[in-house]
């Protein structure tokens, strides 16, 4: 098998895993820098070659650009037919290898990429812009983004991941300048910069235990100006070049002249408009809020933290046998969802807050809740866990609940739910659960969700499209038991069940929300 063959195996594997459409951080930052580059796309002509999951190329033609995206995995491609189908977003679909694109000279305004010709050598990436150049019209753009070699918390987390066997997108060179490739490809290279340096720092999580270095560079940086900031290269190099204005590019080799298209390449349109997909998640709303994440004293929870276990080990030593509690759990839980502290002490300073803890196990959160004066009361699906002291002493009721078959107790709508370690553990489609806990909630209301992220515990493992899970029914069992999450299924979980999400970070492996109702 050659290195191609196997790289080609590597994405047919991680498309064929399930893609999720809706926006997220990232995508948000390329498409700003493609922006800033070319303008409005309205009315432009955009080739993605290497498209991927061709989320931003369906941003860019819900905008009114004609998008173009190429790419040799067929299941790239379904994806995102299907994806663009139900946003009814027109687009041209090719399946091929962009080394020779069966398109003509001079077809589009704007041909790019992100993350492909790292997976490339020197040769096949010159060959690659110069096919890129060819199909772009003279004066257009040729932009190429690739993990930037110089932006050093994704080289630790990719060097780490390697050594580890647990690195999921096969052969992968960081570049540290495409000066050269422009060059050989004949294009003008017009601006070389960095984006993303937050982006990066997701790679730290292929580290265990590495998140509380991870939290306090996002605190560093969002502290540093635009001057200091230029001093630390992102995670995504950003390439931007220009091909010949001169009409004649007889001196340029053409693919299209030297090789006919290859008779396996598929190309379809996507013209039936569905249903519009979900909407982008308000950056404006989510900036607010990490500014004022910023501003909370994280030393008074871990007080108020140290407190709840305290009188929970109390409890729990009285038990006849011991407690799993005082064995293990209490050294792990907090490694589980520390960041959302701070969030739940700023949700609880409102007077008179009313908490929800769905699948509450020892109950450390909504003891702490509790001891902040809110109006507290749990389920879960054993009291096996449960103190009865936590009602006796601070009046937080109990019930017996699965979440999954049966209606939240009671009908008193609630300020905060709290679900942390639970959505993984669900064995049918969530969707309507988090529907049920979103019906609960006061307008204004917030969900805080914890959940190991699948990118850290199972990156290879294959795992059922949210669309594919079953809805519960009591007389047919599911055929998987849980599940694990990216987070660009808990941005569509979100927009699904008519919830903003103001946060979304991940500590120690795990995805930490914090979802609003509006």
């Amino acid at each position: 098998m050659t290195s191609a063959q196997a790289q080609k195996e590597v994405w047919d594997r991680l498309w064929s895993n399930g893609v999720n459409y809706s926006w997220d951080a990232l995508s948000q930052t390329i498409y700003d820098k493609l922006q800033a580059i070319v303008g409005e796309p309205e009315g432009r002509s955009f080739l993605e070659a290497g498209s991927g999951t061709g989320k931003i190329s369906l941003r860019l033609g819900r905008e009114g650009a004609t998008v173009l995206l190429v790419d040799y995995s067929e299941q790239a491609i379904d994806n995102s037919r299907g994806a663009f189908a139900r946003a009814g977003v027109r687009a041209s679909f090719v399946q091929s290898d962009i080394r020779s694109i069966p398109l003509p000279d001079a077809a589009v305004d704007v041909a790019w990429n992100a993350g492909v010709l790292e997976h490339f050598d020197d040769t096949e990436k010159v060959r690659i812009v110069r096919e890129m150049a060819r199909v772009t019209k003279p004066g257009g753009h040729v932009i190429i983004l690739t993990p930037c070699a110089a932006c050093l918390p994704y080289r630790i987390g990719k060097a780490y991941a390697e050594q580890q066997g647990s690195w999921p997108y096969g052969i992968e060179n960081p570049v540290a300048s495409l000066g050269d490739v422009c060059a050989a490809g004949g294009v003008e290279l017009i601006e070389e910069s960095s984006i993303g340096f937050t982006d990066g720092l997701a790679f730290l999580d292929f580290i265990g235990g590495a998140q509380p270095v991870k939290q306090a560079l996002q605190e560093w940086y969002a502290e540093l100006s635009e001057e200091e900031r230029s001093a630390f290269p992102g995670y995504l190099l950003v390439s931007a070049a220009r091909t010949p204005i001169a009409a004649e590019r007889a001196d340029e080799p053409s693919a299209a002249t030297e090789q006919a298209p290859r008779p396996d390449a598929k190309t379809q349109r996507a013209d039936e408009p569905i249903a519009e997909g979900s909407s982008l998640p308000d950056q404006t709303a989510a900036s607010r809020a990490e500014a004022a994440l910023r501003g909370l004293a994280l030393s008074e929870a871990l007080e108020r933290l140290r407190e709840v276990q305290e009188t929970l080990s109390r409890y729990h030593k009285a038990r006849a046998g011991g407690s799993h509690y005082l064995e293990a759990y209490r050294e792990q839980e907090a490694s589980y969802w520390l960041p959302l502290l701070p969030i739940l002490d700023a949700l609880l300073a409102r007077p008179g807050a009313r908490v929800l803890d769905v699948g509450a196990a020892y109950g450390t959160l909504i003891l702490y809740s509790a001891l902040a004066g809110a109006s507290c009361r749990a389920v879960d699906t054993t009291d096996a866990y449960w103190s009865p002291e936590l009602e006796r002493e601070h009046g937080i009721g109990w019930s017996r609940c699965n979440i999954e078959a049966d209606e939240l107790p009671g009908d008193e709508p609630c300020d905060i739910i709290l679900f942390t370690e639970v959505l993984e553990q669900l064995r049918y489609n969530p969707i309507p659960v988090l529907r049920k806990l979103t019906d609960r909630l006061t307008p204004g209301g917030s969900l805080l969700l914890s959940t190991p992220w699948k990118r850290y515990f199972a990156p290879n493992q294959a795992s059922p499209d949210l669309l594919e899970m079953p809805l519960y029914s009591a007389d047919t069992p599911p055929e998987t038991i849980g599940k694990f999450y990216s987070s660009d299924e808990l941005y569509a979980l979100a927009g699904a069940c008519g919830l903003a999400v103001p946060t979304l970070q991940i500590y120690n492996g795990r995805l930490l929300a914090w979802l609003k109702k509006a």
